[in-house]
């Protein structure tokens, strides 16, 4: 279902009022790559649920045993040893932000 969603989802206020019939409706006049969330995001959503699983659980709230969220996740196209690496601090300091102030806690 998330993959069929427009890559927009989320972006407009618009869209908590859509039914989801609604949403997948406009992908049909979008191009393919404006088309489907991100494995990340997907992946990030799944996340999300399993920490709430496990809040539930720790709550005494019965979760269903079949659920398996790990047979949902997307497999992202990039390799971890392709993706950027976190900014560190003396880059952050050096960047020009256009008069943007940065403050770090010290460590």
């Amino acid at each position: 279902m998330l993959q069929r969603l427009p890559t927009s989802y989320g972006k407009s206020a618009k869209d908590a009022d859509r039914t989801i019939d609604e949403l997948l409706a406009r992908t049909e006049d979008l191009p393919d790559k404006k088309v489907g969330l991100s494995p990340r995001t997907i992946n990030g959503h799944l996340d999300r649920f399993k920490l709430i699983f496990q809040f539930a659980k720790s709550e005494s709230i019965t979760i269903s045993d079949t659920i398996e969220l790990g047979l949902l996740r997307v497999r992202e196209e990039k390799r971890n040893r392709d993706k950027r690496e976190a900014f560190t601090l003396p880059e952050l300091q050096q960047s020009d932000l256009d008069g943007v102030q940065i403050n770090v806690a010290a460590p």
